[in-house]
């Protein structure tokens, strides 16, 4: 609000377009604007269609005028910067969020109802359970790494960072560019089992090769575990995003993981972890390094590429307290989500990161509603049109 001519309030023109239904694509003097009916039409295309925004201004200069559609202005720029605003601004409202003053870590993310959460969804008094009831207050959740989601090595804007930066699916950026700074290029690790290339023996190319990233039984990824790889799998990248991935969950006792190489992941991560804690300490967003104990399992289907001994000992079919779970969930995930790639690896590196956080979101928030419908067809069955009108 501006003061003008005494005691009269104006509103700004960029509010005075929002009221009127329209987006301005500048905040200071906007000469163009969107209607906001189109900015939530495609908005909704790049999440269930993973149409690009120079794909939709094609459409709409076609719209236009299908003979000669490059008679009409280009205004692509303009649009992919007013959808990326608008797409952060529907997070915040979504997550109760003030945009540009989001500080709580994964405030922007959608977490599982149904996972463990120490002070959300957790009785008072669940650490009185003793024996094997602690299986009932574990973790479960999977590591995978996903070359499909790279991002091209081309010129970019370097100023350029998140929206949702710190508040997403992400890692913090800074605090891993000064772990791997410090931590240095690390020497390889002799294998009892086979030689896998993502672990190390493959070559990916690209400004990053793709994405590793950690997400629980029920397929929802956790708030800071996803960091950017640089040609491979190593280790270097895995212990960061389950460091991170693990800081909402230090206050449970058990955690079970699972994870395509876990015969060798784990006998020497304390030892890495260690080795962290000499070299680089104080990061804003690891508070702590006192992880719950973990017990980690081959994924079933990736089980069959190892040993018979792995298959065996480390096979979640036969670990106490797991059930039936197979520890698969990320490959789902990537299936669903892998078509975003081909728009986002063109993307700056905060672009990029924003619209991940969004599609992941995206994501979450259609497989909360979906277990709210399953939960009332079983326990209601017939009823269960009455019982959502209650509810």
């Amino acid at each position: 609000m501006e003061m003008a001519g005494g005691d009269q309030l104006v509103t700004s023109e960029p509010l005075q377009l929002v009221e009127m239904g329209l987006y301005p694509a500048s905040w200071k003097q906007p000469q163009t604007a969107y209607t906001i009916t189109l900015l939530e039409s495609y908005h909704l295309l790049s999440l269930q269609t993973h149409c690009s925004a120079e794909d939709f201004y094609t459409y709409l200069r076609r719209k236009t005028d299908n003979v000669a559609p490059k008679a009409v202005p280009d205004r692509y720029r303009e649009l992919s910067n007013s959808a990326r605003e608008f797409a952060y601004l529907r997070q915040c409202k979504r997550a109760g969020e003030t945009p540009g003053k989001i500080t709580a870590r994964g405030s922007l993310t959608v977490r599982c109802p149904c996972c463990p959460q120490p002070g959300i969804n957790m009785r008072v008094n669940w650490k009185d359970r003793c024996g094997d009831y602690s299986y009932l207050d574990a973790l479960f959740y999977s590591i995978d790494g996903n070359f499909r989601q790279s991002q091209r090595n081309k010129p970019m804007d370097k100023n350029d960072v998140a929206l949702s930066r710190g508040a997403g699916y992400f890692a913090d950026v800074d605090d891993f560019q000064e772990y791997a700074s410090k931590i240095g290029k690390p020497e390889p690790e002799p294998t009892t089992c086979h030689k896998f290339g993502a672990a190390g023996y493959g070559g990916h190319n690209g400004k990053v090769s793709g994405i590793i990233a950690l997400a629980c039984r029920h397929m929802f990824m956790l708030p800071g575990s996803i960091v950017d790889l640089n040609k491979r799998e190593a280790y270097l990248y895995v212990d960061f995003a389950v460091v991170s991935g693990m800081q909402p969950y230090v206050g449970l006792r058990l955690v079970k993981q699972t994870y395509d190489i876990a015969c060798q992941y784990l006998i020497n991560f304390g030892r890495r972890l260690e080795h962290w804690k000499q070299l680089c300490l104080t990061l804003s967003s690891i508070t702590t390094f006192n992880l719950p104990r973990t017990e980690g399992a081959i994924g079933l289907w990736h089980a069959l590429a190892h040993q018979l001994l792995c298959r065996i000992f480390k096979s979640p079919e036969f670990m106490p307290g797991s059930g039936r779970y197979e520890g698969e969930g990320m490959e789902r995930i990537w299936a669903i989500t892998n078509d975003v790639s081909a728009r986002t690896k063109e993307m700056t590196s905060g672009h990029r990161h924003d619209v991940l956080n969004d599609v992941y979101s995206d994501l979450h928030v259609r497989r909360v509603l979906r277990m709210y419908d399953r939960f009332l067809t079983n326990c209601y069955g017939s009823e269960r049109q009455e019982w959502s009108r209650i509810i």
